[in-house]
Formats: structure tokens, sequence, C-alpha cells
């Protein structure tokens, strides 16, 4: 989108860049605007942006809408810096601003060698606009929670006990994917292995009496939804009915809580406060959420040391849990849109206690 170019263009001239290297792909395929398939670098100056890739994704780029257009498609060997170079020198490039984190020892070697070139390290500085989604971003978070609330209506009807694991999350991924593809690696852990926050499937199958957390979500057109629900196989005792209804209380009073400008350790606090109240606080180990977009996990962070608050059409998760080594686990987790006095849930569906 021209737009979101423009703004970066603005934090490029305030950090006295002059240009920026963008080698991360989340961020890559934020600015062009397309879906996570299509190898390359932007290279955004004062005037003009860059798509370098070579002969294999050469033409597919040039057939595609890339950021509504204004962008300069350029054919080049990924191995090499020489195209880079060459725009560089056109252009009169001093101080290029790096993504250290996304960049290889190789490139950044070679960028070296380069007369009079200036490499300065920035953090954040796409990632800063990524974290407001625009009318478009949500649009696909939105149709990303709606499908994956469609697929765990699917796989409830084919749960039953004796079903393992790896065939809850191969039947369950095969139908995610008709409509695009899987946002992470689905997590099923049932019984004792569902104490295990990110349990990959196994053969295990599923007997009476199992909590069974069930971990996933859509990538539609290069954004993702992130649900989580547990439910039990045959009839849940009174300690898991019990730590069910803890952890949905605490998921609600922390969604009740947000709103544009509320601080995200605030939000943190109204689960994590009554969890802990509940002699639970030792099991619940990591953050209550973080963003949700282009990647599965980005900014922001909704933990108990992040200051920074919560601001319109960001997207978050909601995950409070607790985790009983040798026991159980439940956790419930939906993605969230949030508005100006308050938010939606995107992944709405009914989380009554479900027992099969």
């Amino acid at each position: 989108m021209n737009y979101r170019i423009k703004k970066l263009r603005e934090e490029i001239k305030k950090r006295g860049l002059d240009a920026l290297l963008v080698t991360s792909p989340p961020n890559r395929y934020y600015l062009l605007d397309i879906e996570n398939s299509i190898e390359g670098v932007c290279l955004i100056t004062k005037n003009n942006a860059y798509f370098l890739t070579d002969f294999l994704y050469f033409e597919e780029a040039s057939r595609c809408n890339i950021g509504t257009g204004n962008w300069s498609i350029k054919l080049v060997q990924q191995r090499t810096n020489k195209g880079l170079e060459e725009i560089l020198k056109y252009h009169n490039i001093r101080k290029l601003g790096i993504e250290p984190d996304y960049m290889s020892l190789s490139r950044y070697l070679d960028l070296k060698k380069i007369k009079k070139l200036k490499l300065l390290p920035v953090k954040n500085l796409v990632e800063a606009l990524r974290i407001i989604k625009d009318r478009d971003e949500i649009r696909n978070i939105r149709r990303a929670c709606a499908l994956t609330t469609k697929g765990f209506s699917y796989i409830l009807k084919i749960i039953k006990p004796g079903i393992t694991e790896r065939e809850i999350a191969n039947k369950l991924d095969y139908f995610l994917k008709t409509y695009d593809d899987v946002a992470f690696s689905t997590i099923v852990a049932s019984g004792v292995r569902s104490s295990f926050p990110h349990a990959m499937p196994s053969e295990k199958r599923l007997c009476c009496g199992d909590a069974v957390v069930m971990d996933f979500g859509v990538k539609y057109k290069g954004y993702h939804a992130d649900f989580t629900r547990t439910i039990f196989i045959g009839k849940a005792d009174k300690k898991k009915i019990s730590l069910y209804s803890l952890i949905l209380e605490a998921q609600k009073r922390a969604i009740d809580k947000i709103k544009d400008g509320m601080p995200c350790k605030k939000v943190d606090a109204q689960a994590r406060s009554l969890i802990e109240k509940k002699g639970y606080g030792k099991y619940f180990g990591h953050s209550l959420g973080h963003g949700v977009g282009r990647n599965i996990h980005e900014k922001p962070h909704l933990g108990k040391e992040n200051k920074s608050p919560l601001r319109e059409n960001m997207v978050v998760t909601v995950e409070p849990a607790v985790y009983i080594p040798g026991r159980f686990g439940i956790r419930i987790e939906d993605t969230v849109l949030v508005k100006k006095n308050g938010c939606e849930i995107l992944t709405d569906f009914p989380k009554n206690i479900t027992e099969i």
C-alpha cells in the first residue's frame, strides 16, 4: 500500500537515513502487500521503492499487483549484492538502515565493502507501523478467525475416545488448508500431556477423563488467527471443572479491560491476579497474550512488565492458562480486536464446558 511506504519514509527521514533495506520476510510482505511466497529484499529510498528478487520469483513478482504499483522490480542474483550495490550507488546512498536480526553475516560483510556506505542497524521501524492494523488487514484477520472457528466446529464432530492426537491434528489441518493455510503447527495435547504448553501431537489415544488442549489457527492471505480451546473426554471431574471455570473467568476479566489506552500490564494483571489468588500463579508461566498479524507472534506483548498502552485497531490474543505437571493443563485463547471503548472477540465461539 502506498500509504505504508509514505509512513515508512517519514520514519526513515526522522532517523537520518538515506534508505532502508528490508530483509525481514513479514516486513517485506507487509510493504509489498502480498502473501508469503515471493523471496527477495526491499529497498526504500526517499523517492523510490525497489523489490529485488531472483530468477525463481521474478516473473511471479512482475505479475503481482505489488503494493498497488509504484514499485520497481529488479532481477538480481540473490547470492550476491551486485544489483543492490548498483542501485545504492545510483542514488548516492550513504546511510543505509538495515534490519540486524534478519541479515546474514555474508550479506553484511559484502555490504561493508561498499565504499562510503555506512550501515546503521535499526529495529522495529516497520514493526512499529505493523502494530496497528489497517482496514484491509483487519478484514483478512477477521476472515482467518471465522475460518478457524469453523474448523473447531468441524473437528468437534470427529473427536471421540480412542482417536489419536495426531489423527485429530491431521484431519483439522486438512480441513483448514482447504481455505488457505494453517497459521502454525497445530497443537493437540491430551491427558498428562495437556500440561505441556506447546506439545506437538503424538500417537497417544484419547481416553475418558482426559483434558484435551487444542491450539490452532488459519493463515488467510498472509494474516493469522490464534485460537485455543480445552475440552474433556467423558465426564470432567470437579477439579477440572473448577479450574476451567477459573481460567474462563480470568479471560473474561482481562477481555473486559481491553480498550484504547489501557496499559498491557494492567490487562495481564486482571487475569494473573485472579489465578494467583486461587493458588495457581506458579502454574501460569507465560504472558497473557501477544499481537497477531503478519506474524503469529508479534507486538504488542501482553505481559506483566509491559507498560505500553493498547491502541485502537491492534489485534491481540488473550490466553490465560494453568499447567499442572504430571496431571493436566487448561488454556482458553481468543483473538481480539482493540477498539476505542472496548474490544471485539474475533474468534467468537461458545466457551461452555464441552464433554465428549
